[in-house]
């Protein structure tokens, strides 16, 4: 009998041939594994039930099922396409793990969409997703990325302060370098703005040390930080104090002076016919206590009603605003953020701590206010401001004479009339003094009166 020979090497070959096979299986397996995945994922969403559509694969993300969410990016679903306006990443907003997942998958969180056309960034600001924000703020996003909707930037967004999260959001993105003065497109509100409005002390404090502009004015509303801040249910007193050491001008409000001796401010200037008219159009010329705020029928008055608008008559748009009650007064003092003065303030605005008899000094001189029996050149109300040698020690102008004006003190305990101070320009040199007082009922709208405002800030 004819005994085998085994080949020379055989067993050495075919041990190899077995090593091999040991290692390139899984990879085979893996890789015929990789052509399945879609279709094994696709049959493990049917199991579970779920029908396998665009509006389930949102649905999942909304109510934040993980497992399910995954099945369908392993089957294939566009993480950057939703249905409509309603984009996964917009839904996954709430999560920051699902974000994650999405982001894995390559989501492009800067992608705009939802009812507002905000991006999934903007999104987590406004639910206040403190983690989801964090983590796409780590992957490299565009930190000055606007909503081309309705042009928010993040910032903006941020400082809006609606959630407990804003302020740290917003101090985020000025640590990553995000633009300090980008305005929302359609307003022109700047988001130190919206911070002097809704955000603590500190976020406002970050916003001006990183170059906010503390004078920007808003094209749409003419809004300032600084009346921002005066508009806040706390006052806004530390927050207009930051602003005006930053160097905001109160002028954007009505220019004042800082009784510094007594610890108030009160406007340099009287009310402005253009300035009272700016309120009347926004608020409208109601009645109170039985009267209109402005008595718009006088011959006297310098505002005049158009198209639906009130304006000054022209050549009166600087001078001071008459017939106007102390209700008119008061609330136009309120809408710019600020209140009537007392007496007790307004006379220490005109005498200072020396306690002259005039505004420039104690004796009486001849063109240096609009009272009569001076040389001023004007009939009736003059421009305010017109005679800068008449300021008062703390620079408040026509403290003597032009327009009477209101203010909050009751005059002889009667609570329906209050004091009027200052003089007029048809008042002599007596009741032109600073310390000379008149009073009348709330409802009076004087040819000759008018008033200025005050506030009291911490400093």
């Amino acid at each position: 009998m004819h005994q085998l020979v085994k080949p020379v090497g055989c067993e050495r070959n075919t041990k190899r041939l077995i090593k091999l096979l040991v290692l390139v299986m899984p990879l085979l397996s893996f890789l015929c594994g990789c052509e399945d995945r879609p279709s094994n994922a696709r049959k493990k969403i049917a199991e579970l039930g779920l029908e396998y559509s665009t509006e389930t694969f949102l649905k999942c993300i909304r109510e934040g099922n993980k497992v399910a969410t995954e099945l369908f990016l392993v089957s294939g679903k566009d993480p950057n396409i939703g249905v409509g306006k309603i984009l996964p990443t917009i839904e996954a907003a709430q999560s920051a793990s699902m974000l994650r997942l999405l982001v894995s998958f390559g989501a492009d969180p800067s992608k705009a969409g939802g009812q507002s056309g905000d991006t999934a960034v903007h999104k987590t600001i406004r639910v206040g997703n403190l983690d989801g924000f964090t983590y796409l703020l780590s992957t490299g996003i565009d930190v000055d990325l606007v909503a081309p909707l309705d042009g928010w930037t993040l910032l903006g967004v941020a400082c809006l302060g609606n959630t407990a999260n804003a302020g740290t959001m917003a101090k985020l993105l000025v640590d990553a370098g995000a633009d300090v003065n980008i305005a929302q497109k359609g307003s022109g509100v700047t988001p130190l703005m919206f911070a002097s409005s809704n955000l603590p002390v500190e976020t406002v404090m970050i916003l001006i040390d990183a170059g906010a502009d503390v004078n920007a004015k808003s094209r749409a509303y003419g809004n300032t930080p600084i009346r921002e801040a005066l508009s806040r249910k706390d006052g806004g007193d530390e927050i207009v104090s930051l602003l005006v050491d930053a160097g905001a001008k109160l002028g954007a409000v009505g220019e004042m002076v800082h009784v510094s001796d007594y610890g108030f401010y009160i406007d340099k200037y009287e009310v402005t016919n253009a300035q009272y008219a700016a309120f009347l159009n926004e608020k409208g010329n109601r009645s109170e206590g039985g009267a209109s705020w402005l008595e718009d029928e006088s011959k006297h008055v310098l505002i005049e009603k158009e198209g639906g608008q009130f304006t000054p008559k022209s050549g009166y748009s600087d001078h001071p605003v008459i017939e106007v009650s102390w209700y008119g007064a008061k609330s136009y003092c309120e809408w710019a953020g600020k209140r009537l003065p007392t007496e007790e303030e307004w006379q220490q605005a005109c005498q200072g701590m020396d306690g002259r008899t005039y505004p420039w000094g104690n004796s009486f001189g001849s063109g240096i206010a609009n009272i009569s029996g001076s040389d001023d050149s004007y009939d009736k109300t003059s421009p305010v401001g017109t005679f800068p040698g008449g300021a008062s020690p703390y620079g408040a102008m026509d403290m003597s004479g032009n327009v009477w004006e209101w203010t909050s003190s009751l005059y002889v305990s009667n609570k329906n009339w209050r004091v009027l101070r200052g003089g007029s320009w048809g008042s002599g040199a007596i009741i032109a003094r600073c310390e000379d007082r008149y009073g009348d009922i709330m409802v009076l709208r004087l040819s000759s009166g008018g008033f200025r405002c005050a506030r009291r800030f911490y400093r």
